[in-house]
């Protein structure tokens, strides 16, 4: 592109929605030294908002031992990196391992993350009331459930929280339901009048259709018409007190609440015991008394993951790690929180043999979707966002979100576009520049904007004028020959807004900035060259012919150094 030189920042407008792709920086692992030599490097997700770990912890460590930080997009981004070797160990849940185990990913687990002895996160329990004449899992058929419900948010997703549904009821899968309706459905047959309290489906309207079409599910809250978060029977004390006082004869709950309730840790007993037992998943009862009771499924802890290579160098690293040096300190906090005890596996072993020891987490992973199966349809539009959507589909699945995500690539993003307006696919991502001739041309919808949180990754309109313009401000602009980027695009829809909040044209937005710029004026290759499109095209309209562009504030930093720009805020 040939430059005009110096250029003058006039006028910046609103930021505008933005598909932001991240790029794939990945360096190529060129060590060759011995590995206890060899630098090594730890995949870290930083946290959000203004508090960076990374920036307060690495220096400290890196200073110290010889450890390097690699800060990762999540933690699915760490397991790729530590698989392909350009990291070597990570922090990882029990749901990052389902996914990474389903990519066949190289890692090994060398040690668990704990913050309490026992041999698991938390197990899930059946308890019944002994005068309830429940003696088998088949005796759960129109029994009254209490149900910790849904909207909790501790480590309990919607594959654990549907876990006992999933294992005792069929759904039929009919064709004019939703998935989830038809989920809900089936246990509103099957069980008698119970308490699943909580939002049911995301959508405030949707949730309030469902629980007015199966009220059975809300019939022992304490405040059936609303069967919401807060509810006394709702949450994991709350599904207890709904089998204790509300009538219910089952409960789903958590072997650690059941313990606390009933006074089996040294505890003053809200209950007598004596008076419920647990239900096993083989169909006989076991007393609360049992020292090692059967569970529905298994939370496995959180752990530290390596490539195989390092597995054992990494777990020697943690043996016995503590808070004396500096760098230990800002390990432990660096691995989510600093009251963990970091316990070495005997032997580090792959993610399978690790899932394989907690009963029922692995299955719960597995149930049969519905047949035909029924999936979203993401049309990508280059390799990238293929991967990732890909990546998408793989973690949706893990955490219990239906219908599927099923990814598909397109020969371009036109191709897309006319694919989901012809019901071939469903989905397709634009960034602003097309979003009004997707609407348009295509009959879309726009389902949801995504912004950065960062002001400057996101499209930030601003007006360019030549250092030797005359152009002032915003009402030197009025017939002057403009630059955008496209028609319609995020440009052109920042200055029709900004026109409009300066009251330089009527409310009439299909041809107002038209009006207010000169009759030559370029939007993109839209009566221009095809070279004038795109934020860089329009620079070079500007250096041809314009008397101003509309372009992104990130382009204009790339290209030219910020002493050459003068702004002025209108």
């Amino acid at each position: 592109m040939k430059s005009s030189g110096l250029l003058n920042l006039l006028v910046f407008f609103n930021f505008c929605a933005y598909d932001i792709l991240a790029k794939d920086s990945y360096s190529k692992d060129t060590a060759t030294s011995d590995l206890k030599n060899e630098k090594l490097r730890m995949c870290i997700v930083d946290s959000r908002g203004s508090f960076r770990r990374t920036e307060q912890h690495c220096p400290i460590i890196e200073k110290q031992t010889n450890i390097e930080c690699i800060v990762g997009i999540d933690r699915l981004d760490c397991a790729r990196r530590i698989s392909k070797g350009y990291a070597h160990f990570g922090v990882f849940s029990s749901e990052d391992l389902v996914s990474a185990r389903w990519a066949t990913f190289e890692i090994l687990v060398t040690n668990e993350l704990r913050f309490h002895p026992e041999e698991f996160e938390y197990d899930v329990v059946v308890l019944v009331d002994n005068e309830a004449n429940i003696n088998s899992a088949a005796d759960l058929k129109s029994a009254r459930l209490c149900h910790p419900g849904k909207g909790i948010n501790e480590n309990w997703n919607d594959v654990i929280s549907d876990y006992l549904e999933s294992t005792m009821v069929a759904r039929e899968c009919e064709e004019d339901l939703s998935l989830a309706e038809s989920r809900i459905k089936a246990s509103a047959s099957f069980f008698g009048p119970s308490c699943k309290a909580g939002p049911w489906v995301n959508d405030a309207l949707q949730d309030s259709i469902l629980k007015s079409k199966y009220p059975s599910l809300c019939s022992l809250c304490y405040d059936k018409s609303k069967c919401g978060i807060g509810d006394k029977h709702w949450g994991r004390r709350g599904a207890l007190e709904c089998l204790i006082g509300g009538s219910g004869q089952a409960a789903y709950v958590r072997l650690d609440d059941v313990k606390s309730f009933f006074g089996l840790t040294g505890k003053n007993p809200e209950a007598d015991p004596n008076n419920y037992s647990f239900l096993c998943p083989d169909g006989h009862l076991q007393p609360l008394s049992n020292d090692n009771p059967c569970t529905w499924i298994s939370k496995p802890w959180p752990v530290i993951a390596a490539k195989r290579s390092h597995a054992e160098q990494v777990q020697e690293l943690f043996r016995g790690i503590d808070t004396k040096q500096d760098w230990q300190q800002s390990m432990l906090l660096l691995l989510e929180s600093y009251y963990i005890n970091v316990t070495s596996l005997d032997v580090p072993i792959p993610i399978d043999d690790y899932l394989d020891k907690s009963s029922g987490y692995q299955s719960a992973h597995s149930f049969p979707a519905c047949y035909p199966p029924r999936h979203i349809i993401y049309c990508t539009t280059s390799i990238i966002e293929f991967v990732k959507c890909s990546w998408l589909q793989e973690v949706s699945v893990v955490y219990g979100i239906e219908p599927n995500l099923q990814c598909i690539r397109g020969e371009s993003l036109y191709r897309c576009l006319d694919d989901v307006e012809k019901n071939i696919a469903d989905v397709v991502m634009v960034d602003q520049d097309e979003r009004a001739e997707a609407e348009r041309k295509f009959n879309l919808i726009p389902l949801l904007s995504e912004f950065s949180f960062d002001f400057a990754n996101n499209y930030v309109t601003v007006a360019v004028v030549k250092e030797n313009s005359t152009i002032e401000n915003f009402g030197d602009l009025q017939g002057k020959r403009a630059c955008f980027p496209s028609y319609e695009g995020a440009a052109f829809y920042s200055v029709m807004e900004n026109l409009q909040e300066f009251k330089y044209i009527n409310n009439n937005c299909s041809n107002g900035v038209s009006d207010f710029f000169a009759p030559n004026s370029c939007y993109g290759s839209r009566n221009c060259k095809k070279e004038y499109a795109g934020d860089e095209g329009a620079l070079k309209c500007l250096d041809q012919m314009g008397d101003v562009a509309f372009v992104n504030m990130g382009l204009i930093k790339n290209l030219t150094g910020k002493n050459h720009f003068g702004m002025l805020i209108c």
